[in-house]
């Protein structure tokens, strides 16, 4: 159905493309092939190509097909290092994953590559932080993207916190935690550009990212996804099986667009 929807974009010449949210690494060989195929065959990208990817699905096979379409960066959702916290996620990756990974990434030539972290998380300490930050001097990869864990309603997590099963420390604490993101990323050579994104190089910062932050147009395709083309916002259906049934009934009955006033255009740019 994201090949359907991707068949209707008029524009074909894009300067970035990125494929993410889930986590596009966790479709089979079979269907990732597929996916590339049909983006290879039918966009040209003229500056870069990000593939979002989870450590333990990211395979030596997935890399190199990644590689043979074109795919010139990848994010890598890390998260944390250490992998007691990374059980308290959830997460299904642990610290080998990580470094295989990253080491067949870099072997076949694929090097720009952003980790992906979080702090503020339950049961996290400031030498979790530090600990990061020694893995980061080690790895020296092009990007570092570190964001606070949020809490979303109606989540597991923020059940558990409310039930007192998880902690999770206060503003003050999350601010310190930030602020030293910041200071250990300048002290090994990383550069901020936006609230939460780091490069080592200002050639590396992430140019689909300020797309959204210069406020340009873009296009998004799948599941909740957004876009914004000609002074129009729009969002795709979600979840999942709901935008599969309204393309199978009408590929613009996916989309809720909205135009936005003059008064709005002025708000968002600032």
């Amino acid at each position: 159905m994201l090949i359907k929807e991707l068949k209707y974009l008029k524009e074909r010449n894009l300067k970035t493309i990125y494929v993410g949210g889930g986590t596009p690494t966790a479709l089979n060989m079979n269907q990732l092939e597929r996916l590339l195929s049909f983006i290879n065959d039918n966009f040209n990208v003229s500056h870069e190509y990000t593939f979002e990817a989870n450590p333990d699905e990211l395979t030596t096979e997935k890399i190199s097909l990644l590689k043979e379409y074109g795919v010139n960066r990848v994010s890598l959702g890390v998260q944390t290092f250490d992998n007691e916290l990374l059980k308290v996620l959830g997460r299904t990756h642990n610290f080998d994953d990580i470094y295989r990974s990253i080491n067949h990434m870099e072997k076949i030539g694929l090097d720009n590559y952003s980790i992906d972290l979080m702090y503020n998380l339950p049961g996290e300490t400031f030498q979790h932080i530090e600990d990061s930050l020694n893995n980061i001097k080690v790895l020296q990869p092009k990007h570092i993207s570190w964001y606070s864990l949020i809490i979303e309603k109606h989540t597991i997590f923020y059940n558990k916190i409310k039930q007192g099963k998880l902690h999770i420390a206060n503003s003050e604490v999350e601010g310190q935690r930030y602020e030293r993101v910041i200071e250990g990323l300048k002290e090994i050579g990383y550069h901020q550009y936006e609230i939460s994104n780091f490069s080592s190089d200002p050639k590396y910062e992430s140019m689909h990212n300020k797309t959204y932050w210069k406020n340009n147009e873009y296009y998004g395709a799948g599941a909740g996804s957004h876009g914004y083309v000609n002074g129009e916002r729009y969002f795709n259906v979600k979840p999942v099986p709901h935008y599969i049934n309204r393309m199978k009934e009408d590929t613009n009955a996916i989309k809720e667009i909205h135009k936005l006033s003059n008064k709005e255009m002025y708000e968002e740019e600032m």
